[in-house]
C-alpha cells in the first residue's frame, strides 16, 4: 500500500543549473518524476511532480534546455527527498547501535561521502573492512 501526492508546478521562471542565468522562456515540455518520502503509517509515500523544461537565455552557456530544480526538497537526480535520505541514515545508525549490528565500512564511507550534511560531527568507528 502506498500514498501518492500529485503536484503541479506553476513555475514561470527557473535558474539554469550551469550558468545560473534566470530563464522565463518555457519549452512547454515536462517530465514526471516520482520522489519517495518518509513512510506514513507503514505506507510508502510518493510525490509525483511534473518538472517543467526551460530554455537557457545565455548564448554562452553550453546547456540549451534544462528542467526546473527543487533544491532543499530533492537533489538533482535523486528519486528520494532529502529528508527521506536523512531519515534512513539516522535510522540505520540508531538501529546498528541498538542491535549491535556490524555495518560494512564501505557502505558507511559511501554514505558519509555522498551525504556529508547528514553526518556533521560524526565519525566512523568499528567498521568492517
Amino acid at each position: 500500500m502506498q500514498i501518492r501526492y500529485f503536484w503541479t508546478s506553476n513555475s514561470v521562471q527557473a535558474r539554469c543549473p550551469s550558468c545560473q542565468v534566470l530563464s522565463t522562456t518555457a519549452c512547454h515540455d515536462y517530465y514526471t518524476k516520482d520522489i519517495q518520502d518518509i513512510p506514513f503509517n507503514n505506507k510508502a509515500v510518493y510525490h509525483v511532480i511534473p518538472l517543467n523544461k526551460f530554455f537557457c537565455g545565455n548564448p554562452e552557456c553550453g546547456r540549451n534546455r534544462f528542467f526546473e530544480r527543487f533544491p532543499g526538497f530533492t537533489e538533482e537526480r535523486a528519486r528520494k527527498t532529502t529528508r527521506f535520505i536523512e531519515f534512513g541514515i539516522k535510522r540505520s545508525s540508531i538501529l546498528s547501535v541498538i542491535f549491535e549490528i556490524k555495518v560494512c565500512g564501505i557502505s558507511l564511507r559511501k554514505s558519509h561521502a555522498d551525504y556529508p550534511q547528514y553526518h556533521a560531527g560524526s565519525r566512523l568507528l568499528h567498521t568492517l573492512p
